[in-house]
């Protein structure tokens, strides 16, 4: 599996877990990077990943190598409400 590869890029997996996603999935068959990012951009990545950001982010400057966050909500802080 490329799971290495990908954590690579900034894709914090937790193997075990991807392991039994793609098993419940029926994509257990899934062995290149490329098919796996496929499978990946799909997923909720709270169930497949480790936490990686810290309790207290805002005394965080800068991270020391890539990390990929998946959104689940945002708001629009530019727009006025009124």
């Amino acid at each position: 599996m490329a799971v290495k590869s990908l954590q690579k890029l900034g894709w914090n997996l937790d193997e075990h877990k991807l392991k039994s996603e793609l098993k419940q999935a029926g994509k257990e068959h899934l062995v290149y990077k490329k098919d796996l990012l496929e499978f990946l951009l799909q997923c909720d990545l709270s169930k497949i990943s480790q936490p990686i950001l810290p309790e207290n982010i805002s005394t965080l400057c800068s991270f020391k190598k890539p990390i990929v966050l998946q959104l689940t909500h945002w708001r629009n802080v530019s727009h006025s409400l009124v």
